[in-house]
Protein backbone atom coordinates (compact mmCIF):
# COMPACT_ATOMS: atom_id res chain seq x y z
CA UNK A 1 0.00 0.00 0.00
CA UNK A 2 1.37 3.27 -0.92
CA UNK A 3 1.52 6.44 1.00
CA UNK A 4 -2.07 7.56 1.89
CA UNK A 5 -2.78 11.00 0.30
CA UNK A 6 -6.06 11.79 1.84
CA UNK A 7 -4.83 9.76 5.41
CA UNK A 8 -2.39 11.86 5.69
CA UNK A 9 -3.94 15.39 5.19
CA UNK A 10 -6.62 14.31 7.55
CA UNK A 11 -3.87 13.40 10.34
CA UNK A 12 -2.17 16.88 9.43
CA UNK A 13 -5.60 18.80 9.76
CA UNK A 14 -6.68 16.69 12.92
CA UNK A 15 -3.22 16.97 14.28
CA UNK A 16 -2.65 20.92 14.22
CA UNK A 17 -6.43 21.42 16.03
CA UNK A 18 -5.15 18.56 18.71
CA UNK A 19 -1.76 20.44 19.46
CA UNK A 20 -2.39 24.06 18.66
CA UNK A 21 -1.42 24.84 22.19
CA UNK A 22 1.48 23.02 22.42
CA UNK A 23 2.63 24.19 19.19
CA UNK A 24 1.76 27.86 20.42
CA UNK A 25 3.86 27.73 22.92
CA UNK A 26 6.73 26.10 21.24
CA UNK A 27 6.27 28.77 18.06
CA UNK A 28 5.30 31.89 19.46
CA UNK A 29 8.57 33.59 19.41
CA UNK A 30 10.03 31.94 15.79
CA UNK A 31 7.01 32.62 14.44
CA UNK A 32 6.80 35.89 15.57
CA UNK A 33 9.73 36.40 13.93
CA UNK A 34 8.93 35.20 11.03
CA UNK A 35 5.53 36.33 10.36
CA UNK A 36 7.64 40.44 10.99
CA UNK A 37 10.00 39.13 8.15
CA UNK A 38 7.18 37.59 5.59
CA UNK A 39 5.35 40.82 6.32
CA UNK A 40 8.10 43.08 5.56
CA UNK A 41 9.19 40.67 2.00
CA UNK A 42 5.45 41.14 1.18
CA UNK A 43 5.42 45.06 1.72
CA UNK A 44 8.83 45.55 -0.07
CA UNK A 45 6.99 43.27 -3.15
CA UNK A 46 4.05 44.63 -3.23
CA UNK A 47 4.83 48.58 -2.01
CA UNK A 48 7.04 51.24 -2.70
CA UNK A 49 9.61 49.45 -2.48
CA UNK A 50 9.08 46.66 -5.31
CA UNK A 51 12.16 47.47 -7.30
CA UNK A 52 14.30 47.24 -4.12
CA UNK A 53 15.86 43.52 -5.32
CA UNK A 54 19.13 43.40 -2.89
CA UNK A 55 16.57 44.12 -0.30
CA UNK A 56 14.19 41.10 -1.35
CA UNK A 57 16.92 39.07 -1.34
CA UNK A 58 18.15 40.07 1.92
CA UNK A 59 15.19 39.46 3.66
CA UNK A 60 14.01 36.26 1.74
CA UNK A 61 17.87 34.86 3.09
CA UNK A 62 16.88 35.71 6.83
CA UNK A 63 13.65 34.76 6.61
CA UNK A 64 14.68 31.49 5.39
CA UNK A 65 17.50 30.72 8.27
CA UNK A 66 14.54 31.81 10.71
CA UNK A 67 11.93 29.54 8.71
CA UNK A 68 14.32 26.62 9.60
CA UNK A 69 14.56 27.16 13.09
CA UNK A 70 10.41 27.68 13.34
CA UNK A 71 10.05 24.22 11.16
CA UNK A 72 12.63 22.37 13.66
CA UNK A 73 10.39 23.15 16.75
CA UNK A 74 7.17 22.16 14.08
CA UNK A 75 8.82 18.89 13.31
CA UNK A 76 9.71 17.84 16.94
CA UNK A 77 6.03 19.34 18.55
CA UNK A 78 4.20 16.94 15.71
CA UNK A 79 6.46 13.93 16.19
CA UNK A 80 6.39 13.72 19.38
CA UNK A 81 10.09 14.52 20.24
CA UNK A 82 10.70 13.53 23.55
CA UNK A 83 12.78 16.30 23.90
CA UNK A 84 10.51 18.82 22.91
CA UNK A 85 11.67 22.75 22.15
CA UNK A 86 11.55 25.23 24.52
CA UNK A 87 10.16 28.41 22.81
CA UNK A 88 13.33 29.94 23.27
CA UNK A 89 14.86 26.84 21.84
CA UNK A 90 12.93 28.41 18.50
CA UNK A 91 15.34 30.71 17.92
CA UNK A 92 18.58 29.16 18.92
CA UNK A 93 20.83 28.01 16.24
CA UNK A 94 22.55 24.89 17.49
CA UNK A 95 23.93 21.60 15.97
CA UNK A 96 20.85 20.39 14.96
CA UNK A 97 19.46 23.22 13.92
CA UNK A 98 22.52 24.11 11.43
CA UNK A 99 22.24 20.49 10.05
CA UNK A 100 18.60 20.95 9.37
CA UNK A 101 19.56 24.14 7.94
CA UNK A 102 22.47 22.37 5.45
CA UNK A 103 19.63 19.87 4.70
CA UNK A 104 17.39 22.35 3.75
CA UNK A 105 19.65 24.18 1.12
CA UNK A 106 19.53 20.75 -1.04
CA UNK A 107 16.18 20.17 -0.73
CA UNK A 108 15.50 23.45 -1.99
CA UNK A 109 17.66 23.85 -4.79
CA UNK A 110 14.79 22.39 -7.09
CA UNK A 111 12.64 25.15 -5.89
CA UNK A 112 15.10 27.60 -6.53
CA UNK A 113 15.27 26.98 -10.05
CA UNK A 114 12.19 26.76 -10.45
CA UNK A 115 12.43 31.14 -9.09
CA UNK A 116 15.08 31.74 -11.28
CA UNK A 117 13.66 30.19 -14.21
CA UNK A 118 9.76 31.76 -13.70
CA UNK A 119 12.06 35.28 -13.19
CA UNK A 120 14.10 34.60 -16.73
CA UNK A 121 10.38 33.86 -18.35
CA UNK A 122 9.79 37.39 -17.03
CA UNK A 123 12.47 39.80 -18.23
CA UNK A 124 13.65 37.85 -20.86
CA UNK A 125 11.08 36.02 -22.57
CA UNK A 126 9.09 38.93 -22.87
CA UNK A 127 9.76 42.54 -23.46
CA UNK A 128 9.33 44.10 -20.42
CA UNK A 129 6.69 47.11 -21.83
CA UNK A 130 4.69 44.15 -23.13
CA UNK A 131 4.05 42.06 -19.52
CA UNK A 132 1.21 43.81 -18.64
CA UNK A 133 -0.97 42.53 -21.88
CA UNK A 134 0.14 38.82 -21.10
CA UNK A 135 -2.86 37.01 -18.67
CA UNK A 136 -2.29 35.80 -15.29
CA UNK A 137 -3.02 32.38 -16.10
CA UNK A 138 -0.29 32.22 -18.71
CA UNK A 139 2.19 32.56 -15.86
CA UNK A 140 0.35 30.17 -13.81
CA UNK A 141 0.64 27.54 -16.45
CA UNK A 142 4.32 28.07 -16.90
CA UNK A 143 4.90 27.84 -13.37
CA UNK A 144 2.90 24.84 -11.89
CA UNK A 145 3.87 23.62 -15.22
CA UNK A 146 7.58 23.76 -14.29
CA UNK A 147 7.09 23.44 -10.72
CA UNK A 148 6.10 19.89 -10.57
CA UNK A 149 8.58 17.47 -11.98
CA UNK A 150 11.37 19.99 -9.90
CA UNK A 151 8.82 19.70 -6.50
CA UNK A 152 8.53 16.10 -7.55
CA UNK A 153 12.66 16.08 -6.80
CA UNK A 154 12.62 18.10 -4.07
CA UNK A 155 9.84 15.73 -2.27
CA UNK A 156 11.93 12.53 -3.04
CA UNK A 157 15.02 13.95 -0.81
CA UNK A 158 12.92 16.29 1.68
CA UNK A 159 12.37 12.94 4.46
CA UNK A 160 16.17 14.31 5.44
CA UNK A 161 14.36 17.36 7.11
CA UNK A 162 11.94 15.68 10.06
CA UNK A 163 14.98 13.37 10.45
CA UNK A 164 17.41 15.85 11.13
CA UNK A 165 14.84 17.71 13.27
CA UNK A 166 14.42 14.83 15.24
CA UNK A 167 18.36 13.59 15.14
CA UNK A 168 17.53 10.92 13.65
CA UNK A 169 20.15 9.45 10.56
CA UNK A 170 18.82 9.68 7.06
CA UNK A 171 21.05 9.95 3.82
CA UNK A 172 19.59 12.00 0.59
CA UNK A 173 20.33 8.62 -0.86
CA UNK A 174 18.68 6.66 1.61
CA UNK A 175 15.58 9.07 1.68
CA UNK A 176 14.94 8.84 -2.16
CA UNK A 177 15.60 4.93 -1.24
CA UNK A 178 12.67 4.87 0.52
CA UNK A 179 10.40 7.32 -1.36
CA UNK A 180 10.06 5.03 -4.64
CA UNK A 181 7.27 4.87 -5.52
CA UNK A 182 5.52 7.20 -3.56
CA UNK A 183 7.31 9.99 -4.75
CA UNK A 184 3.92 11.51 -6.59
CA UNK A 185 1.85 10.46 -3.52
CA UNK A 186 4.07 12.48 -0.93
CA UNK A 187 4.45 15.60 -3.85
CA UNK A 188 0.45 16.00 -3.84
CA UNK A 189 0.49 15.95 -0.24
CA UNK A 190 3.41 19.31 0.03
CA UNK A 191 1.39 21.07 -2.58
CA UNK A 192 -1.79 20.37 -1.27
CA UNK A 193 -1.88 24.02 0.82
CA UNK A 194 0.35 25.91 -1.87
CA UNK A 195 -1.92 24.73 -4.66
CA UNK A 196 -5.49 25.57 -2.77
CA UNK A 197 -3.55 29.21 -2.29
CA UNK A 198 -2.67 29.87 -5.82
CA UNK A 199 -6.29 29.12 -7.36
CA UNK A 200 -7.89 31.40 -4.74
CA UNK A 201 -5.42 34.18 -4.51
CA UNK A 202 -6.48 36.04 -7.38
CA UNK A 203 -9.72 36.58 -5.61
CA UNK A 204 -8.85 36.98 -2.62
CA UNK A 205 -5.68 39.49 -3.28
CA UNK A 206 -7.73 42.12 -5.81
CA UNK A 207 -9.75 43.82 -2.70
CA UNK A 208 -6.09 44.12 -1.01
CA UNK A 209 -4.17 44.98 -4.18
CA UNK A 210 -4.03 48.90 -4.05
CA UNK A 211 -3.18 48.68 -0.16
CA UNK A 212 0.47 47.51 0.61
CA UNK A 213 -0.14 47.22 3.98
CA UNK A 214 -2.95 44.70 4.02
CA UNK A 215 -1.66 42.83 1.44
CA UNK A 216 1.81 42.44 2.97
CA UNK A 217 -0.41 41.16 6.10
CA UNK A 218 -2.24 38.58 4.31
CA UNK A 219 0.52 37.63 2.40
CA UNK A 220 2.15 37.24 5.83
CA UNK A 221 -0.35 35.40 7.47
CA UNK A 222 -1.56 33.15 4.43
CA UNK A 223 2.44 31.69 4.04
CA UNK A 224 3.11 31.06 7.53
CA UNK A 225 -0.40 29.04 7.50
CA UNK A 226 0.58 27.47 4.43
CA UNK A 227 4.05 26.75 5.86
CA UNK A 228 2.86 25.10 8.72
CA UNK A 229 0.05 22.68 7.00
CA UNK A 230 3.04 21.62 4.32
CA UNK A 231 5.58 21.18 7.47
CA UNK A 232 2.99 18.97 8.81
CA UNK A 233 2.06 17.12 5.89
CA UNK A 234 6.18 15.79 5.59
CA UNK A 235 5.94 15.26 9.58
CA UNK A 236 3.25 13.07 9.14
CA UNK A 237 4.02 11.06 6.00
CA UNK A 238 8.01 10.58 7.52
CA UNK A 239 6.33 8.72 10.20
CA UNK A 240 4.27 6.96 7.84
CA UNK A 241 7.86 6.08 6.41
CA UNK A 242 9.20 5.42 9.48
CA UNK A 243 6.59 2.88 10.69
CA UNK A 244 6.29 1.40 7.18
CA UNK A 245 10.33 0.65 6.56
CA UNK A 246 11.54 0.33 10.41
CA UNK A 247 12.36 -3.09 9.43
CA UNK A 248 15.23 -2.18 7.09
CA UNK A 249 16.49 0.33 9.36
CA UNK A 250 15.65 3.55 8.19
Amino acid sequence: MGLPIAGTLREVSVNLRQRRASLFRALALPGALTLALQFGFWFTYSGWMFERWGLQVLLALFQGLVWALFAVSCHRVLLDDPDQPTPVEGLWLGLRQIRYVLMAIVVTIPILVHWVSILWFIFFWFDLNDIVDVPRYVFRAFSWGLLLPLQYLSSRIALTLPAAALRQPMSFARAWSVSRGNGWRLTAILLAAPAAISLLSPFIERPFSTLPVVYAAFGAITSLIVGVVVVAGLSYSYKWFLNEYRPLDI
